[in-house]
């Protein structure tokens, strides 16, 4: 969706598997792939969008100011992430939650369901899952806050999302 509507769109992680599965899914020629570290970006954007990501940074501050940074004049910051109270989850949760996933991926995307379930049931990846620690959504709001002045914050399913616009 944002590659509809910019003309030149950065897509980094720091995965080269995910910069790899985003070119064969979603390929653009409006878009460069990029395999890098967050605090190794550099630039200013009109729009910087970071999800599911941030809660696996060891100095949360420093990215977060960092972010800040890449936004352009005028420009706006997305940032989502996960919140919870249970922190970190035992894997025979997030095995249940990949089951449950299944079941509503199933009704919604057929096609991608099992493929979904077997990424979500990697053992590399619950042991992942398993391991991550998550603000409190007060915290999470506290500490974006901090760097984001005047920001919104909503939800969006799963994810809590803070949304700064630099004026």
């Amino acid at each position: 969706m944002i590659a509809e509507r910019y003309d030149h769109v950065l897509a980094v992680d720091l995965s080269q598997q995910m910069i790899d599965l985003a070119q064969r899914r979603r390929p653009a020629g409006n878009v460069v792939y990029r395999s890098a570290d967050l605090l190794d970006v550099d630039g200013r954007f009109d729009l910087v969008f970071c999800s599911s990501a941030l809660h696996d940074i060891d100095d949360l501050d420093r990215a977060l100011c960092h972010v800040r940074s890449l936004v352009a004049p005028g420009g706006t910051a997305v940032v989502a992430d996960v919140v919870g109270r249970l922190s970190p989850r035992p894997v025979w949760l997030v095995r249940l939650l990949a089951v449950m996933a299944l079941v509503v991926d199933a009704r919604r995307r057929p096609r991608d369901a099992a493929e979904l379930y077997r990424l979500n049931t990697d053992p590399a990846w619950l042991e992942h899952l398993a391991s991550d620690r998550y603000l409190s959504r007060a915290e999470f709001e506290r500490r974006y806050g901090h760097h984001f002045p005047g920001s919104e914050f909503t939800r969006a399913r799963h994810l809590h999302v803070c949304s700064w616009q630099d004026r």
